[in-house]
């Protein structure tokens, strides 16, 4: 039988996973991802939204926020190494 943390984890982790393929991370999009899964695991939103809190140290909307910023400046570095590598070997082949 799962603990309560275990519940509060699967829950937690539920919502970072529904946030992570959120096309928009208005209010009103993440206010209806935390109603449905409050609602799939009788749980009201505050309590969802304390547990977030609790695991992560920011709310929901802060959290894949900088989780989106991070992505996008992981692919820029990427790209700026992929044209990097690019140049080398086009100087090495002249």
């Amino acid at each position: 039988m799962k603990s309560l943390r275990q519940f509060r984890e699967d829950q937690v982790r539920e919502l970072e996973n529904g946030l992570k393929v959120l096309k928009k991370h208005d209010y009103n999009t993440i206010d209806n991802l935390m109603q449905k899964i409050s609602k799939k695991h009788d749980i009201t939103g505050k309590k969802l939204h304390n547990d977030f809190k609790e695991k992560h140290g920011k709310t929901p909307d802060s959290w894949i926020k900088e989780e989106t910023e991070e992505s996008v400046s992981i692919k820029k570095q990427i790209q700026e190494l992929s044209a990097k590598l690019a140049e080398i070997s086009r100087n090495m082949n002249d």
